[in-house]
């Protein structure tokens, strides 16, 4: 039962936490009024956000990073607010090896993934992928079409 108590209790223990994310909000950077910001591949942060310095590099060269204008030939430089917003390197080292696999992966794509649904023809073995947007696409094997929902970023559920 719900009495006067139990909601002014709640009421002060929400102010309590409105003040606390207040407070923490005051100490937050915004990513994105770092742009233009470079921050060397050598630095530590970057080496805790994404990995080593040629981890970094082959990154940039997948396209999963750009060079900031400052890079020379011998030095790189990123985007602090790209470092910053990347996801975990265990996402990354997926999205660099679907990369490597001929996906176009950006790492805004990757983060969600689309949904869609698996349609499965028993008598052939084909596999029909209809996507969120209606799109559809038909494989002649499962192999092809996981191997497509990978590439593609898609999360395909069985219809």
């Amino acid at each position: 039962m719900i009495d006067s108590i139990t909601i002014a209790d709640y009421i002060r223990r929400l102010e309590f936490r409105v003040a606390e994310l207040e407070s923490l909000d005051k100490s937050l950077i915004d990513a994105r009024e770092l742009e233009g910001v470079s921050v060397s591949v050598g630095e530590p942060l970057v080496r805790r956000r994404i990995g080593s310095i040629p981890t970094a590099r082959s990154y940039v060269k997948l396209g999963l990073f750009s060079r900031h204008p400052k890079s020379t030939d011998n030095k790189l430089f990123l985007d602090l607010s790209e470092v910053l917003m990347a996801p975990n390197k265990h996402k990354l080292r997926l999205a660099a090896r679907e990369a490597t696999r001929g996906a176009k992966v950006t790492l805004s794509k990757y983060e969600r993934p689309m949904k869609a649904q698996a349609i499965f023809n028993d008598d052939s073995g084909a596999v029909t992928i209809a996507t969120a947007d209606g799109e559809r696409h038909d494989f002649d094997s499962v192999s092809k079409a996981v191997a497509w929902c990978r590439a593609n970023n898609v999360q395909a559920e069985l219809a």
